[in-house]
């Protein structure tokens, strides 16, 4: 890409990565494209990217460590860690959940959106919504797709197993372990 303007190189990425990640019927609607990364800063997508508006998306990490530990078996076997013990695993979850936030408090996120204010204040995450698509759109239809989204949706990363009694000591190591980033992300005074 040798002699393009800064502009066109980008552009050119954006509409490869569109082509390559989406079904391409979907391209030619006039609505925003959301692009979400499971990253905790943008890196190459806001170096390749020539508008976008970056929202942090968080949990509280002792919610996301238990999940993941206790409730997401078939991810577990994908990582080999059948056979390790609970609490190492534990452990693991715990280190990869603490690098993640580390990086994602550092990055300059325009927006962030608590999970538990989806659930507890959909008014309030709705207009956060509004406000990064940063076009019109009605607030009420925000909140009939927040609902759908947690109610209906098959794409939603939703545990609906049979609920799983974690023993407290599990939860106590975890939200000793994260007090510092659950305290920098507000989840703890």
């Amino acid at each position: 890409m040798q002699g393009v303007d800064e502009y066109s190189k980008k552009l050119f990425l954006e509409a490869y990565s569109l082509l390559h990640c989406a079904d391409s019927s979907n391209l030619y609607k006039n609505v925003p494209i959301v692009n979400t990364v499971h990253k905790p800063s943008l890196q190459y997508f806001s170096t390749f990217t020539n508008a976008y508006r970056s929202c942090l998306i968080i949990r509280d990490p002792v919610d996301i460590v238990i999940s993941r530990t206790f409730r997401k078996d078939e991810y577990r076997s994908y990582l080999n860690k059948d056979t390790v013990s609970d609490l190492d695993y534990l452990k693991d979850n715990i280190t990869k959940t603490k690098s993640f936030f580390k990086s994602a408090i550092n990055f300059n996120h325009e927006f962030i959106l608590r999970y538990e204010d989806i659930i507890s204040q959909p008014a309030i995450a709705a207009n956060t919504l509004c406000n990064i698509l940063d076009r019109p759109t009605k607030l009420e239809d925000m909140m009939d797709a927040i609902s759908y989204s947690l109610t209906e949706s098959t794409n939603a990363n939703i545990y609906v197993g049979e609920k799983i009694k974690v023993e407290s000591h599990f939860i106590d190591f975890a939200t000793s372990e994260l007090s510092q980033i659950r305290k920098s992300l507000g989840y703890e005074k």
